[in-house]
């Protein structure tokens, strides 16, 4: 089967949750398929990076978008006005699209799959193919939490426009595609909701197990680490809400304790949490393998966001234990208490992290069971061969296009 992928954003390096998925996608489905990729960089010199997925992409194409440096006010305005979310309105790319019909007008792809909303405009217009979009999260799922956590002004107004107008807008893109995935079945049921005639299966984030193992040596034991993209905003809200409300709890029991926060472009705000005693801000590195497994206890302190977290995966491949917002953990099958330790206000989260550390004993349980977990239902060999079968009973609907 030839596969055609379009991603709003390069998966490689695979830093980031969404570029991890993409990436073993894409990686997965090479093994018996061919499978191509059409990503769009903000600059050329990433085309040169884009180039490491021929390793087992059969054809890489990629569409230079300049990122915007300030938007006009009148694009605000516009955001507003338009009876299209503001998210839709700043993804416009008509290089991406040129790109798009270009490469699909030849007759090459049996199927064409869109990662994220964001590219879903794009592929709708489709005829003739099988078409199906990978919904990472669910949208308006996020912009409704992310709405009541911003201050006032210019940037909450267009988020509060864009929780009205996103269900909509995703329920009349989302019934276009031949199938929609979902990453769990909270969001299944969230989008199934959204869109009652559209066709949703699951396809879960997963890890490479091979890749996150548990270390042979253990833990440090007053050591929390906490792995992300540090400049996505539920990721900065978290370390701000940890190290404010949470860090200064387990302090009280734990005074030795060091947090070592891990993960790329750290904004000013999570840097200038390194001036709190035992924070250590790591900042961007090209492996995150080793300060997980120098971690104690892994903390996932997230309240915002959708889909679920690839960070709790990989910390459970590698057998540690975990503490997690309710928020963090959704959508994945464990079971607290056993697999993880989920809990949402700073109290009990400082409780469930004082209780591991001071019990090496269930720490190590915790994590073998985490590991169990993991090489059941999440590890993206197996997650592969689902997308497989889903491709195999598809067929193209013709539909009425929608403008790009």
């Amino acid at each position: 089967m030839r596969i055609l992928m379009i991603s709003p954003y390069l998966p490689y390096p695979p830093l980031s949750g969404g570029q991890r998925r993409i990436y073993h996608l894409l990686r997965g489905l090479s093994a018996n398929h061919e499978v191509s990729l059409l990503t769009s960089v903000d600059d050329e010199s990433k085309c040169d990076l884009a180039s490491n997925l021929r390793e087992f992409c059969h054809e890489v194409f990629t569409a230079v978008v300049p990122p915007p440096t300030r938007r006009p006010f009148r694009e605000h305005i516009g955001g507003l006005l338009s009876p299209e979310p503001y998210y839709r309105v700043v993804m416009r790319s008509f290089v991406l699209k040129t790109q798009l019909s270009r490469l699909v007008d030849g007759g090459t792809y049996d199927v064409v799959q869109a990662e994220h909303l964001a590219v879903a405009h794009l592929v709708v217009p489709l005829r003739g193919i099988r078409k199906v979009i990978d919904m990472h999260n669910v949208e308006s799922t996020y912009y409704r939490r992310l709405v009541r956590h911003l201050s006032p002004g210019v940037g909450q107004l267009l988020t509060l426009s864009d929780v009205i107008k996103l269900p909509s807008y995703e329920r009349r893109l989302l019934e276009r595609f031949d199938h929609c995935l979902a990453v769990s079945e909270v969001d299944a049921q969230q989008l199934r909701t959204l869109a009652p005639r559209a066709r949703v299966s699951v396809i879960p984030n997963g890890v490479d197990s091979d890749e996150f193992y548990p270390s042979v040596e253990g833990g440090e034991p007053n050591r929390l680490v906490f792995t992300a993209k540090l400049s996505y905003l539920p990721n900065i809200d978290a370390m701000l809400f940890f190290c404010r409300e949470v860090l200064p709890l387990i302090r009280k029991a734990a005074p030795d304790i060091r947090l070592l926060i891990v993960g790329e472009q750290p904004p000013p705000e999570v840097s200038a949490l390194k001036t709190l005693s035992g924070v250590e801000v790591i900042g961007s590195v090209p492996d995150t393998r080793p300060y997980l497994a120098s971690a104690a206890v892994v903390v996932v302190p997230v309240r915002l966001g959708s889909g679920t977290r690839i960070k709790v995966l990989e910390a459970m491949a590698m057998a540690k234990a975990v503490v997690s917002t309710s928020v963090g953990a959704e959508g994945l099958d464990v079971r607290p208490g056993e697999d993880i330790e989920i809990e949402d206000s700073p109290a009990g989260f400082a409780e469930k992290v004082i209780g591991l550390l001071n019990n090496a004993e269930r720490r190590s349980c915790m994590g073998k069971r985490a590991r169990q977990a993991i090489m059941q239902q999440y590890t993206w060999a197996g997650i592969s061969t689902r997308l497989e079968d889903i491709y195999q009973r598809i067929r193209p609907r013709e539909e009425a296009s929608v403008g790009g």
